[in-house]
């Protein structure tokens, strides 16, 4: 959608570089999460090492042709770029000392993301109401949620693996109201954008009758009853809110 007018070129460009960026972010994470698998043994290391080397070029090359389209943008856009493949990077040492602080660097990561196209188009409107920060809210809001139902479907295999995720610290019931709390301030949000008259009728019909509404229901029903299809279920349903979510800000 972005390519149809000039001023939208900088998205298109940034759209690209943030891909290759998080792919080549993506694969040195890999590699650092491994590292300990495939030094444990020679033989292993031994095979793996031409493989490793292949991977770090390849993630090296995404890297630097990311950042150059990003210097073509211009520098808000570098500097997020750059924030976002470190924040990627410190995943790792995250999870396995501070496994909490992931709930917020996803969720920045994924804020960046969104605020970025704003800061390709005209950085000094990225932070006024209504604006980019409104979809990165958002999307924060549904990453974090979703997250905590990952982590409470896996509560077991972190367990074993020592990783100190929400539910395992507070309990499957408290993150599930964790949950809900995160969804009342996505509503709270949403009915404060429909009162302000910001979007359309689209918007509020999306986000108040589509969203709202039966999620709140469905969180209530999950909390009573939190098997792993009810979660599963949650999970499948959020991820489509918050696409309906980004379509309700489109839609004028």
């Amino acid at each position: 959608m972005t390519w149809m007018h000039p001023v939208f070129y900088g998205p298109s460009l940034l759209s690209l570089a943030m891909f290759l960026a998080f792919i080549g972010s993506f694969i040195l994470f890999q590699i650092i999460t491994n590292r300990s698998e495939i030094t444990a043994s020679e033989n292993i290391a031994d095979k793996n090492s031409v493989a490793i080397k292949t991977a770090i070029t390849l993630s090296i090359v995404l890297l630097i042709i990311s950042l150059v389209i990003s210097i073509s943008i211009n520098l808000y856009v570098l500097t997020a770029l750059v924030i976002a493949s470190g924040l990627i990077l410190l995943l790792d040492i995250v999870i396995k000392k501070a496994s909490l602080l992931k709930y917020i660097i996803l969720s920045l990561i994924a804020g960046i993301v969104v605020i970025s196209g704003g800061l390709a188009v005209e950085p000094k409107f990225v932070m006024t109401l209504p604006g980019p920060i409104l979809p990165a809210l958002f999307t924060m809001i549904f990453l974090i949620i979703n997250e905590i139902i990952s982590d409470i479907k896996n509560i077991e295999q972190d367990s074993k693996r020592n990783i100190k995720t929400l539910p395992n610290i507070i309990g499957i019931p408290k993150s599930l109201i964790t949950i809900i709390l995160l969804f009342v301030a996505f509503v709270v949000i949403t009915l404060a954008i429909v009162l302000a008259g910001w979007f359309g009728t689209a918007f509020k019909i999306i986000t108040v009758y589509i969203i709202d509404l039966p999620i709140m229901v469905l969180l209530i029903l999950i909390w009573g009853n939190p098997t792993r299809r009810m979660l599963t279920i949650g999970s499948i349903t959020f991820k489509i809110a918050w696409i309906l979510s980004m379509i309700a800000f489109l839609i004028i």
